[in-house]
Order: structure tokens, then sequence, then C-alpha cells
């Protein structure tokens, strides 16, 4: 082939005796301008990942090509991408922010899908919830245990009955403190833990 830099080393004229072409033709072939190659692979590579709209990687794409009939290496895949700059959007992973698979508390459905309310404010003020409802609507390992507190007005006559109890009779001490205990949870709408213990107590206290 006849380049450039080889017409200082041999003229033009001896240089297309030796090709056997004409000085015509030499001259009318430098003026073509340079063919390249259509890079085939890389065309079908950018048209299948605009399609997924840039979210194949080097794996989707070879199976993709191999649903064609085109058979390549993921390394050659890799190569033609880079060189059109082409890059594969990475998933954005997705946060669950609602689990209903649980043991906790439930609020009570106050509503229960009436919603022809006339006044802002009024459906909550038709049906208040009471300690009793939400305890008992809990599940029972979640329900709260705590410790029995009793509160008593020390210018109150049951005072002075407890505190002569506690002088001279502990056991009825005792009595006095769970049938007021169990009085309290009746008055708070409450289930007694031991009915059948807090009848027995009321019995001992009238015999």
């Amino acid at each position: 082939m006849i380049k450039k830099e080889h017409t200082q080393l041999v003229s033009i004229k001896r240089a297309c005796e030796l090709c056997k072409v004409s000085r015509s033709g030499f001259y009318k072939w430098l003026k073509k301008p340079v063919q390249r190659g259509t890079d085939v692979w890389g065309q079908k590579i950018k048209r299948i990942f605009h399609k997924s709209r840039k979210t194949y990687g080097t794996r989707r794409i070879k199976k993709q090509l191999e649903t064609e009939g085109i058979v390549v290496s993921r390394k050659r895949i890799g190569r033609k991408m880079s060189e059109q700059g082409l890059v594969a959007k990475a998933r954005r992973k997705t946060r669950a922010t609602t689990n209903s698979n649980h043991d906790h508390p439930v609020a009570p459905n106050l509503l229960n899908w009436q919603f022809d309310v006339q006044q802002p404010n009024k459906a909550l003020e038709k049906k208040p919830v009471t300690l009793k409802e939400y305890v008992s609507r809990m599940p029972e390992e979640q329900k709260p245990k705590a410790d029995k507190i009793l509160e008593i007005n020390p210018k109150h006559e049951v005072f002075k009955s407890l505190q002569e109890a506690y002088e001279k009779d502990k056991e009825k001490l005792k009595l006095y403190i769970d049938l007021l205990y169990n009085q309290a949870l009746l008055m708070e709408e409450l289930p007694l833990e031991d009915p059948v213990e807090f009848a027995n107590n009321i019995c001992k206290v009238m015999g």
C-alpha cells in the first residue's frame, strides 16, 4: 500500500509502477474519506441498554443477545459498554415501612367505617375508650403486670381499721387489703384476678 510517508523514500511514479496502479487512480484514492467498519456489536448492545431504560448490565444484555441468536462473552460486552460510556443504574432497595405481623396492641377502630360525621371532632366523642377496653384488647402476654398499690385517705375510718389490724392481726390486714384492692378494680371496670377468692373474703368479713 502506498502511504504519504513513503513518498520520501521513493517517487510517486515509481511506487505506482511497483504497485501496478495509475497515478490518477492513486490521487483519486487520496481524496476519498477514510471508511471505518460499523461497530455492529456496539450498536446492538447500545440498543438493548437504552431499551431497558439503562438498567441492563452485562449479564442481562448477554441473555438478550442469546435470544437474538448472538453469542458473545460478558467481558466483551463490558468492554463495548465502557467504550460507549454505558453504565447500568443500580436498583434502589425498597424499605418496608409497614409491618402488620406483630403481637403489639392495636388501637381500637373508633370510627368503624362511619365517615358521615356532620361536624369535626365529633366521631371520637360518641364512644370514649375506657381503660378496661384498652387492656382487654391487648394480647395476654402484653398485658401490664404491676405491683398492687393501694392509696387510702389517712382521715378515713377504713384507715383506722387497717391500722388496728396492722398492730394486732396481720392476717386480717391482708384480708382487708385484698378486699379494698378488688373493690378498686370493680370501680374501674377491670376484671378481678380471682373472683372466687374475693367472694370468700367477703364471707369471712361477714361471718
